[in-house]
């Protein structure tokens, strides 16, 4: 249809032309990924290491655990990515990166090894190991920090097992190394120097070093020192404020993590882990310490590690976590603080696999922030900020010219403001500007979730006023601009048209709306196909989205072409959302014969939202009944009934446990069992186990396996030694002491558990020498398919040489004999062995969801 646009006269407020529904974009993409998953290899994550990425002659250096070939080293050049480093330095024991630093003519990597880190430079031809196992007396398995300061190289160290008092150690370049602080500051509760900054916030360049204090000191000065050196004497300068609180009054448990310096300022990111309730970040001008992020309190944020802080474009960037599963990115402007990024939020897009588990490194890189990415299914990821930008450029703009802004990728609705409407005025919610005087303003956006665009600072020119200017503009939306793949609701794609200068016939208004699965359609202005009003310049059209479109962002474009030949183009996003699929029970499993009998089972939900269960058992010939259950996948509502099955995935993976006992007492005979799902709109197909030939007159056996090397006994499982029974968990060092001596067991030495991992082969892990995550075909840890802790014994694989299961994962293990001396050993569903040892220092005190125990026992000997 040919219609004919007349000018408009452009003076205040457009805002008639639109409805509140309108918006530029859909949700934003901040970050697009730019490496292969693990770069190639899903061996290739990460964990809580601090500074793993460093740029280095124009080449951004990443570097990543391996727990199977040694840790990796990679290299970007702003193309492409290779290999920087044979695998672990040429040592496998060399487990992972944990620190990287790169000075203008040596790049600096720290390792995690059980025999000591290792230290290694890189002058961009060869590496050379410049350290390697203990530094005097302290063996540090981990490289925790580093700097350069004063033509030396300084790294702070962490003894994870004999808890003896951090050191720091200088290296001068050619072959020796010097301590260069009293160990632990002067105090003994003081055990890792985790993160070193060189900084002249003060005025004179000095060396900053958080360290960590001890769980288990509980006086006034408890929590986290910082440390300045200036090369001859250090000072501590959080005097009064260890505890980052009140003066005067210490919080164990808050532990310093991250630091960067920000306008003039030094900013300190904590971790919570025991004396606080979210993550904070505190400012310190050289003189006095200030909490920069207060307003994040109370915000519903639960999250307690800022794992990282990095300045970038006049912000301040901080990634936290929960430290196992979750993370968000926030940033701060010096004034407010902004989340862009929060876990399986669709506006972090290609952040929302719900398997990217921490953010765990950030650097800046050829105008870009680049983050670094745990996910322990597919491997580390690396991905580069694609941070919105006011569009067009424009810098200068005749007096009586408009122009039309956007924000591409920012998230709907974006609000536009010029800083001086009596030069510039703009519609705000369109971007359409219009120069009414001489001049000088900035125009500024502000996306949906709070990102500011950098302002555009534009000038106007009267010299060019009342001149001839003829201009096209079209503006596009979608409303809604979430729609689901069912091929039945819909949305109206719109096109604003605005003209300035002489009156134009428009020829077409199309939508390429390809990648929708839709092809090319035209735009209508005729009050039909979803066309509120013939007419009035906006041109309208009905889609709905086909059901083989998978759900995801996707862009689509509005194109005008006038019978002059004018064309003008504007782009807009949809995202879809996958269509309602009722839950479907896709796998039924069944494990043991009595008591507790594990039950697995798959629920297949492409729409992923929550799901319920019910579990019923039924004799052979009988009627259906609720089955006692017990279960971590969720929470049991009723006898029966379990809620709150959080779907991560089309398919996910649960375990329950049934009480036999309590339904059919110390009955034998056949029974089954039957699974079926429901969601909130409705239920899916029962499924139904294979027969169970029950025998409940079976006595539950304490079933240990004797290591002869060491002439002692260890459980087969984690304690209460019970194949099928949840293991216990949340207990301090000393309750789960205690319910060993009850049996007359203690608890494991970090020797004994040490000798009944390895095995007789001494097998990297229970299964074999290859770290694996996939299903249940390994061990419960992250990557595999549960994220709780699981029934003992349903891993079936998860067993070493000598019969003793779940020693590679489920939940993390008491040891130790001595208080003062407490260890959490193995790997837990959570998260890999802490800092890559199976032996950790942890404080008795403790008691964590993720933290159980199995019982030794000591034999006398035979002599």
């Amino acid at each position: 249809m040919i219609r004919i646009i007349l000018p408009l006269v452009l003076y205040g407020s457009l805002a008639t032309f639109v409805t509140n529904s309108l918006f530029s974009s859909a949700y934003a993409s901040y970050f697009a990924q730019i490496n292969q998953d693990g770069f190639g290899s899903s061996h290739n994550t990460g964990g809580l290491e601090v500074q793993t990425m460093a740029n280095f002659k124009n080449k951004l250096y990443v570097g990543v655990s391996n727990q199977t070939d040694g840790a990796n080293l990679y290299a970007f050049d702003g193309k492409s990515w290779h290999k920087a480093c044979e695998s672990g330095f040429g040592f496998r024991e060399n487990a992972a990166i944990t620190a990287l630093l790169a000075t203008d003519t040596v790049l600096y990597a720290g390792t995690s090894n059980k025999s000591g880190g290792q230290v290694w430079c890189y002058d961009g031809n060869e590496w050379r190991c410049i350290h390697q196992g203990p530094f005097g007396t302290t063996l540090s398995k981990t490289i925790s920090s580093m700097a350069f300061f004063q033509g030396r190289l300084f790294v702070g160290l962490w003894d994870q097992v004999t808890s003896k008092p951090t050191e720091v150690w200088a290296f001068d370049g050619e072959a020796s190394w010097e301590q260069v602080n009293t160990p632990g500051f002067g105090s003994v509760y003081n055990l890792n120097t985790l993160a070193l900054k060189v900084s002249r916030i003060d005025g004179s360049e000095k060396l900053y070093a958080l360290v960590w204090k001890s769980f288990q000191y509980r006086g006034k000065d408890a929590g986290c020192d910082v440390w300045a050196y200036d090369g001859k004497v250090w000072q501590k300068v959080n005097e009064g404020r260890e505890g980052f609180g009140e003066k005067g009054q210490g919080r164990t448990g808050i532990e310093p993590y991250s630091i960067a310096e920000f306008n003039g300022k030094i900013y300190v990111g904590t971790w919570a882990f025991e004396g606080g309730k979210y993550w904070e970040v505190w400012a310190y001008d050289g003189k006095d310490w200030e909490l920069a992020n207060s307003s994040v309190a109370g915000s519903g944020n639960e999250l307690r590690l800022c794992i990282a802080l990095t300045p970038f474009n006049g912000r301040l960037f901080a990634a936290v976590t929960d430290g196992f599963n979750k993370h968000e990115l926030w940033v701060y402007d010096g004034k407010t603080w902004a989340m862009l990024i929060r876990q399986n939020d669709s506006a972090s897009k290609g952040l929302g696999d719900p398997d990217n588990k921490v953010i765990n490194a950030m650097a800046v890189y050829q105008g870009c922030l680049y983050l670094g990415v745990v996910n322990n299914k597919v491997g580390y990821r690396v991905f580069a900020s694609r941070f919105p930008e006011i569009s067009p450029k424009r810098e200068v703009l005749s007096v009586g010219d408009a122009e039309l802004f956007s924000l591409p990728g920012g998230t709907a609705p974006v609000k536009w403001h010029s800083s001086n409407p009596a030069v510039v005025t703009i519609d705000e919610a369109i971007g359409l500007a219009k120069s009414v005087g001489p001049g000088e303003c900035f125009i500024s956006a502000t996306d949906n979730s709070g990102y500011a665009a950098t302002p555009l600072h534009l000038k106007t020119d009267q010299t060019l006023e009342g001149k001839s200017t003829d201009k096209l503009f079209v503006f596009t939306s979608i409303d809604p601009f979430k729609l689901p793949n069912n091929n039945s609701d819909a949305a109206i794609v719109k096109a604003h048209i605005y003209l300035i200068g002489k009156p134009r016939i428009i020829d077409r208004v199309v939508a390429d709306l390809s990648a929708l699965h839709l092809g090319t359609k035209p735009l209508l202005d005729d009050g039909t196909q979803g066309d509120e009003q013939a007419g009035d310049n906006i041109y309208s059209l009905k889609i709905s989205v086909p059901t083989d479109v998978p759900a995801g962002d996707y862009s689509y474009s509005v194109a005008l072409r006038d019978q002059e030949g004018m064309e003008v183009k504007s782009t807009a996003a949809i995202t879809v959302i996958q269509r309602y699929t009722p839950p479907e029970i896709i796998s039924l499993k069944t494990l043991g014969d009595s008591d507790h009998i594990p039950i697995l089972f798959a629920i297949k939900n492409p729409d992923r939202d929550e799901c319920s269960v019910t579990v019923e058992y039924q004799s052979q010939g009988g009627l259906w009944q609720p089955a006692s259950i017990e279960s971590k996948s969720g929470t049991v509502f009723s006898k029966g009934v379990i809620i709150k099955l959080s779907q991560s995935q089309d398919v996910c993976h649960y375990a329950c446990v049934w009480h036999s006992k309590n339904d059919i007492n110390h009955q034998t005979g056949t029974f089954f069992i039957r699974v079926t799902p429901r969601d909130d709109t409705s239920s899916g197909s029962a499924m139904i186990s294979p027969a169970i030939a029950v025998d409940n007159r079976k006595k539950a056996e304490d079933e240990i396996i004797y290591i002869a090397e060491g002439n002692f006994s260890i459980d087969k499982y984690e304690f209460p030694n019970r194949f099928g029974y949840y293991p216990e968990a949340n207990l301090t060092w000393q309750e789960a002491r205690k319910k060993c001596q009850i049996q007359g067991k203690d608890l494991c030495t970090p020797e004994q558990w040490e000798m009944a991992y390895y095995g007789k082969t001494h097998k990297h892990y229970p299964y074999g020498d290859t770290y694996g995550s996939k299903d249940r075909a390994f061990c419960n840890t992250p990557g595999s398919a549960d994220n709780v802790a699981t029934p003992s014994g349903i891993y079936e694989n998860c067993v070493n040489d000598m019969g003793i299961y779940d020693m590679g994962g489920n939940l993390f293990e008491w040891v130790g004999l001595d208080e003062k001396n407490v260890f959490m050993a193995d790997t837990s569903f959570m998260t890999e062995y802490m800092m890559q040892s199976l032996i950790n220092v942890e404080d008795p005190t403790h008691r964590h969801y993720y933290l159980g125990f199995r019982c030794c026992k000591q034999e006398k000997n035979l002599q």
